[in-house]
């Protein structure tokens, strides 16, 4: 009941209105000093049963990246939007309270709280999850 359709459109709106505009260039050597393999690798249990998961449920599973040999890992897209993220989380950009990628993908949702612990920014997939950041901010 508090979550309805006028709500979630103004707060579209809002969110159109204040970050339609946004554009922030990643600093190049900023994401290429995010350590992000080796936090890979002390989770590549989990991205076994992910890969293992996806390569089951596919006809055409998608391309996973190489980390020491091995390949288990979240595509290259997936590792950019990591990479990115890091460095707009340990950004100061105006106005920006924290970073949130909207995803339902495993690579990212199963190890959300490691992500922002490691790197400080949030996975999310769910609008109560995203309701919750709003109400909090």
């Amino acid at each position: 009941s508090t979550v309805t359709s006028k709500l979630l459109q103004e707060r579209v709106e809002y969110i159109l209105r204040t970050f339609g505009k946004f554009r922030n260039e990643v600093d190049m050597d900023a994401k290429r000093e995010v350590d992000l393999d080796s936090f890979l690798v002390r989770h590549s249990e989990i991205f076994e049963r992910v890969t293992e998961v996806k390569q089951f449920a596919r006809d055409d599973p998608p391309p996973r990246s190489i980390i020491d040999g091995v390949e288990i890992f979240p595509e290259s897209g997936d590792l950019d939007i990591m990479r990115d993220s890091t460095v707009y989380a340990s950004s100061t950009i105006p106005d920006v309270g924290c970073v949130l990628v909207a995803t339902r993908d495993s690579d990212f949702t199963l190890i959300s709280r490691a992500l922002h612990d490691n790197f400080g920014f949030d996975a999310i997939s769910t609008a109560q999850q995203l309701n919750s950041h709003i109400l909090r901010n």
